[in-house]
């Protein structure tokens, strides 16, 4: 560290825009085309569907609005996406089974959007930090149901698990 602390970020970011046939880095995410769908049914045997789904579209993205650089000198639009899949299973009828279904989604989301920094990168050590988040938002989302479930003995069994 400098005494100067106007210096201490210097090191973090380079001093110069990299070559000028790259002076942006290339997300191959913001190319790539997905056709999603997604149903869901009742079954055979329940009068109401338990079951809930979420398909997402996230992403971190730039749109330069006004600026006296040059063109090529910054990015008109950056862009990297990702998608999200969730399926939670109504529990096959025990009462308050949808509400299982419906918290656990709506708290996987919750979790996910008061996270101050999404992983988008594709190195290990970026995978295995996702994997150690998701590891970590479904413990909590096994938490909050079992916490609702205990909160209403007339649910039965499944809050106590």
């Amino acid at each position: 560290m400098s005494s100067d602390p106007s210096n201490d970020d210097a090191s973090v970011y380079p001093a110069s825009p990299a070559p000028a046939e790259t002076p942006w880095p290339e997300t191959g995410s913001s190319r790539v085309e997905v056709d999603l769908a997604a149903v869901s049914h009742r079954g055979l045997v329940r009068q109401n569907n338990e079951d809930h789904y979420l398909v997402v579209r996230f992403s971190r993205s730039m749109e330069t609005l006004l600026t006296n650089l040059p063109a090529d000198r910054i990015p008109a639009r950056a862009e990297e996406v990702g998608y999200g899949l969730a399926v939670a299973d109504g529990m096959g009828g025990p009462v308050g089974g949808e509400v299982a279904s419906q918290l656990a989604v709506t708290t996987l989301i919750s979790l996910a959007l008061h996270t101050p920094d999404w992983i988008f990168g594709i190195s290990p050590e970026d995978t295995e930090r996702r994997m150690q988040r998701m590891a970590d938002r479904w413990r909590r989302v096994q938490e909050a149901v079992r916490e609702r479930g205990r909160s209403d003995p007339s649910w039965g069994r499944w809050g106590r698990r």
